[in-house]
């Protein structure tokens, strides 16, 4: 019930039925979509397309709207809008949150919403009060006309609902913004300090039942035999029985069901990647990126061009898999009976959840209801609707409200990894050490094919524009001139599960790229700084990070036992330009400084966009330090935080943001800041060492040559 104890109200240019229904939520033909609710009590509830999962969307979205409707910005309420076709992006035609798609996919419509809202809410005063709309004006939630008249937002909803919405209305220009390029207190921080947000782990219903799960050790392995012994006996246990591939204890509470499933006895078949090795995987991937690959992208002849270079330059990079290792563990509720299905999933993918719903049930759309929790991290593990499937099949067998909780332990071992990978750079130097020609040849397996053979009819890729190694992100796309530059790939069987993982392919493309390009520059004898600006001649937008980051950052003052690296990065729809600053104790790393240059187009939330930047950079270091999923005879090794470990925070560094103003139509944020992390550390620690560390992450590695 979307509308219920929010008083008095009504949305505009929805009919009102369709407020208490959300399955319904469809927008009519003509009229405004559902996402604005005027009540009488004065608050602007604003429903949010976008999962929040602590990057702030909630309250960078409801500004959008707001400022076009010219709300009352402390009496705006964000909530999570339900599973409905209104909500889906324009961008790429799913309701869902990834690809840093929230604010640059929204922006227009939403800010087309609000105009058009605020022009019905004027024309219901101008017609209550007999005047000319040209004389009323809106402002912080009232409409004020000729004479002092004044009426709220909520006063005038029923009577503004009744207009035809005008074919369209002018949106604000840049400097009449009233809120947008401002930095908001975050809307969701007050209920999460006080503990009243609701977290998919916080669900409650009527008889609801909880399930602890363990999934086969090995990947493809399959359960054979199943031995409860006493553990149907513990105190609370309802049932034990398989789920997809997985032994459920179903109980009162998690503990009891925990407790249990540790004295469940259980058998397994081995599958065929029983014997499956890290280690001996990253060493295939390398002699395969040897090999030669199908060709994905060809500027000019960088053969013949190599041939008659002075110098040539070759290396290899690799990257292990990670682990997402989100702080609130998978988990999902489903109520499921004859004539509905009910999920309450913290889920990055409304569609591939509703999906799960309609194949599992057979229940027509009508009779699905998705809502959309708040999310303790995500980072592209939670568009996986592997955790709803267990959630839903057993609420539909036991007829039963179910909650579904992961261990921690089963959450790492069961993770949908960010791919292992391996490139192989060539590049040609002339005589003056500038770069004419270059190759690249990438060898990984493919995530989307991964999804896909997991989870036949549930999955389906975004589709925009498929986020794989096809594409090869941040290789084929990559800002730099070169007049000759071929791409190559080299597709390997997925033989571990695989999913996005924060920035996608950029994250290790990021790496090898820049990596190789401070590589080259230290061949060619010049400043890594100056050896990209030359190389970006055709970029002036992330010229001027890079410009901005080394102006920021002191690149040229001298401290002693201090080191600096740089990396770019355009991706998005955005720019970020980074240079990190370590020094060395003992062998090992210590970072003490971040500076990121970032220019993202129109500033929606300013202190949030910092944020995500600065999260980024935790993240991105995290994975470059220590982040590595080691697979040894077909088991994941890693079980928790301690040995998956997570930057301290005693050792975070300083990390300073400088956000560019521009005209230009948003970009993206959310995971901009990640891909320049590693290379702008291991560029670091070259110039530190004078070791090249070309496989990460660097803190097991610590440089080779």
């Amino acid at each position: 019930m979307l509308a219920a104890g929010y008083g008095a109200g009504l949305w505009l240019g929805v009919p009102s039925d369709w407020a208490s229904d959300s399955a319904r939520i469809e927008g009519p033909a003509g009229g405004l979509n559902p996402f604005v609710f005027l009540g009488t009590d004065g608050v602007t509830r604003i429903f949010i397309p976008s999962t929040e999962f602590g990057q702030g969307v909630y309250t960078s979205l409801a500004a959008i709207v707001a400022e076009e409707l010219d709300a009352d910005w402390s009496r705006v309420a964000p909530l999570p809008a339900p599973w409905a076709p209104a909500f889906k992006n324009p961008s790429n035609g799913m309701q869902g949150t990834g690809d840093s798609r929230s604010v640059r996919g929204w922006f227009t419509q939403l800010r087309t919403l609000g105009a058009t809202a605020r022009w019905m809410l004027i024309q219901a005063a101008a017609d209550r009060w007999q005047v000319a709309a040209a004389s009323c004006q809106a402002s912080n939630g009232r409409v004020t006309g000729p004479q002092g008249r004044q009426a709220a937002y909520g006063e005038l909803a029923a009577a503004a609902a009744r207009l035809a919405p005008p074919e369209s209305v002018p949106l604000k220009s840049r400097p009449s913004f009233r809120l947008l390029g401002r930095g908001f207190e975050r809307k969701d921080i007050p209920e999460k300090v006080t503990g009243k947000a609701l977290f998919g782990i916080d669900v409650q219903l009527p008889g609801l039942l909880i399930a602890a799960v363990a999934h086969p050790p090995e990947f493809e392995a399959q359960v054979d035999e199943v031995d409860s012994g006493l553990a149907s006996t513990y105190p609370g246990v309802h049932r034990i029985c398989t789920v997809q591939s997985a032994v459920a204890v179903v109980a009162e509470t998690w503990w009891q069901a925990k407790q249990a499933l540790d004295k469940v006895a259980i058998r397994y078949k081995s599958g065929r990647h029983a014997r499956l090795d890290s280690g001996e995987q990253r060493a295939a991937l390398v002699k395969l990126a040897a090999s030669v690959g199908k060709v994905r992208w060809r500027q000019g002849d960088s053969d013949r061009a190599i041939e008659k270079c002075a110098r040539v330059v070759e290396s290899f990079y690799d990257v292990p898999y990670l682990a997402h290792a989100t702080m609130e563990p998978m988990n999902a509720t489903a109520r499921v009976t004859e004539e509905l299905c009910e999920v309450w999933a913290p889920s990055q993918s409304q569609d591939r959840v509703g999906a799960v719903c309609r194949q599992l049930t057979g229940l027509p759309a009508e009779r699905i209801r998705v809502y959309t929790t708040l999310v303790g991290g995500a980072f592209g593990r939670r568009s996986v609707p592997d955790f709803v499937i267990e959630a839903v099949t057993l609420s539909r067998d036991l007829r039963r409200p179910i909650k579904v909780i992961w261990s921690r332990e089963e959450d790492m071992r069961h993770d949908r990894y960010r791919p292992m990978a391996a490139m192989r750079f060539r590049a040609g130097l002339d005589g003056d050490g500038k770069l004419e020609a270059l190759e690249a040849h990438i060898a990984a397996p493919k995530i989307s094919a991964s999804l896909i053979a997991d989870f036949p009819g549930y999955y389906t890729p975004w589709p925009s524009a498929e986020l794989s190694v096809d594409a090869v992100p941040g290789i084929s796309d990559m800002a730099y001139a070169v007049s000759n530059l071929t791409v190559q790939v080299s597709e390997a069987a997925p033989s571990v599960p695989l999913g996005y993982w924060r920035s996608v392919d950029y994250s290790h493309n990021g790496f090898f790229l820049e990596s190789f390009i401070d590589e080259v520059a230290g061949v060619a004898g010049v400043d890594p700084y100056e050896y990209r600006l030359a190389l970006l001649r055709d970029q002036p937008r992330l010229r001027a990070v890079l410009e901005r980051v080394i102006d920021e950052s002191g690149w040229t003052r001298k401290t002693a036992g201090r080191y600096r690296g740089v990396a770019v990065l355009a991706a998005y729809g955005s720019f970020v330009a980074t240079v990190i600053e370590l020094s060395v104790a003992g062998d090992l790393p210590r970072v003490h400084e971040v500076h990121c240059a970032v220019d993202c187009g129109v500033i929606v939330d300013r202190r949030n966009l910092e944020a995500q930047i600065q999260g980024a950079v935790g993240f991105g270091l995290t994975a470059a330090l220590s982040g590595e999923i080691d697979v040894r005879r077909g088991r994941v090794v890693q079980s928790n935080f301690h040995d998956y470990r997570i930057l301290r925070m005693s050792e975070s560094p300083k990390i300073s943001v400088y956000l560019s103003e521009s005209a230009a139509a948003p970009g993206g944020a959310g995971e901009l800041g990640v891909p320049t992390v590693a290379p702008a550390l291991t560029s670091a620690w070259a110039a530190a060492t004078g070791k090249r560390c070309r496989s990460l992450p660097l803190l097991k590695v610590r440089g080779a040559a």
